[in-house]
């Protein structure tokens, strides 16, 4: 099971969008996230048809899974993710500092 699955609500940690909060839109390869309204980079995009996007470009770029942590709302900060046996043998994910359920949005 996943720590961080798409459409949860995560806070960047490193770099240039730190503190940052967003949610995830999907990820890429094994190790790498894309935030929505985070890590905006211009692409420029040379014409390949009619209809097609062309230009300079806004963009969302990929962010490494480790310098993205899921955001605790009532806690207002960022926690870390445990996975948890309840009774009848189901997995579930739960906040490590105050031990509530994750709520999906899926």
């Amino acid at each position: 099971m996943k720590k961080l699955r798409v459409g949860d609500e995560v806070i960047v940690l490193a770099g240039k969008n730190r503190r940052q909060v967003g949610e995830i839109q999907r990820f890429v390869g094994k190790d790498r996230v894309i935030v929505g309204g985070i890590q905006i980079v211009k692409k420029h995009q040379r014409m390949m048809g009619e209809g097609q996007p062309h230009g300079i470009l806004n963009r969302e770029a990929p962010i490494h899974v480790s310098n993205v942590a899921i955001f605790n709302r009532e806690a207002d900060r960022a926690d870390r993710v445990k996975i948890k046996i309840d009774e009848d043998q189901k997995k579930s994910r739960v906040y490590k500092s105050s031990n509530e359920k994750i709520e999906s949005y899926q």
